[in-house]
């Protein structure tokens, strides 16, 4: 029996693995499509790493046990994230044929496992013939994990690059710390890939495979913390399909400066929740004709234009003697900012320097 450390942290990571998935997939509070997937995501890993854990420890017959669901994976995580960018998506029949691998898997592995408490000698005399299937369901479960990883970084890529042309402030609504989780991801499933073919080659597990376990299990827990705790600050807009003028009118120039005239006149910058869509309202123009107006003449998107007046607005303030009582941050929130790290982020990528190290070099 080969009982250690590493697996009693595994069993019990994965029974609490098992609780955040019945909580996310039963409580009122996150009752959201994209909660179920992350829910079954949570679940899958969990009860993998139970029957890994097993094995290891020397409960060897447990491998015929219907517990390894691998191609669930990737089928869970891509609707996790397409239902987490798109809230109002809706599974069509089409979707539903992705789930044919795993359901060969589970029918075989029932089948397997039927057959194990009804003829146990005849499983076991084709032990090698079982294995080879199963290994066959292991690699293209990594392989289409891989897959699965690669699109959901480009479709958070397009995401955030929506966010960027048609919101002024991203408090809420970015999902960068999702995208560094799945290159995280995808690290793991590069280690996952070569510590299998270890595995295979030498007919044993290696430590790596403890590492590779673990941390597969952490990230997905991190996920699902990571979205329980962002329950009531994260929701994701609903982009309107962009207009896209194929030659700009000549009345272009007039309509940018309508826009400058906004923000200089009016001071639209310092509208905290300011948006492409509050823009296009006032103006009466498409989100993606204005956002072609303000690319082509500025070379800027719209988070990038709309800050840029905040933080010469915030340098402004810097040098009044009317607000030398304000702090950085109440200078930066009165002028448009919603939060300190966005303020530090634009104003160095703007100006060089930390808003600190701009306000000393002013003195």
């Amino acid at each position: 029996m080969n009982l250690n450390l590493f697996n009693i942290t595994m069993i019990l990571g994965s029974a609490q693995g098992i609780l955040i998935a019945a909580i996310l997939a039963l409580s009122p509070q996150f009752r959201r499509s994209s909660n179920t997937f992350l829910s079954l995501l949570v679940l899958t890993i969990s009860v993998q790493n139970i029957s890994n854990s097993l094995i290891d420890i020397g409960f060897l017959q447990v491998e015929y046990w219907p517990l390894s669901w691998t191609l669930l994976v990737p089928f869970s995580l891509r609707y996790f994230i397409k239902c987490l960018i798109e809230p109002n998506y809706k599974l069509v029949k089409k979707d539903f044929f992705l789930l044919g691998p795993y359901t060969i898997q589970i029918a075989f592995k029932v089948a397997i496992f039927l057959r194990f408490l009804t003829a146990k000698s005849f499983v076991l005399s084709h032990a090698e013939a079982i294995k080879l299937v199963m290994i066959s369901f292991e690699i293209l479960a990594l392989v289409w994990s891989l897959t699965i990883v690669i699109q959901s970084i480009k479709n958070l890529n397009n995401y955030e690059d929506k966010l960027v042309q048609n919101f002024s402030n991203l408090e809420g609504k970015s999902l960068k710390w999702l995208k560094n989780t799945l290159i995280a991801t995808l690290v793991i499933c590069c280690i996952w890939g070569l510590t299998f073919g270890y595995h295979i080659y030498v007919q044993e597990l290696s430590n790596i495979s403890y590492f590779n376990w673990i941390s597969i299990a952490l990230i997905t827990y991190w996920l699902a913390y990571s979205i329980i705790a962002r329950r009531n600050l994260f929701e994701a807009p609903n982009f309107q399909t962009a207009t896209i003028e194929k030659k700009l009118p000549k009345k272009t120039d007039d309509y940018y400066d309508s826009i400058l005239k906004l923000m200089t006149d009016e001071s639209l910058y310092k509208v905290e929740k300011l948006s492409m869509d509050m823009l296009s309202q006032r103006l009466q123009l498409s989100n993606g004709y204005i956002s072609q107006i303000i690319n082509q003449k500025t070379g800027k998107n719209f988070f990038e234009f709309v800050n840029e007046y905040r933080v010469q607005e915030v340098i402004r303030k810097m040098q009044d003697k009317k607000f030398s009582h304000f702090s950085l941050l109440g200078l930066a929130l009165d002028s448009g900012f919603t939060s300190k790290s966005t303020f530090n982020d634009v104003f160095k990528k703007i100006t060089g320097l930390t808003p600190s190290a701009y306000q000393k070099q002013l003195k």
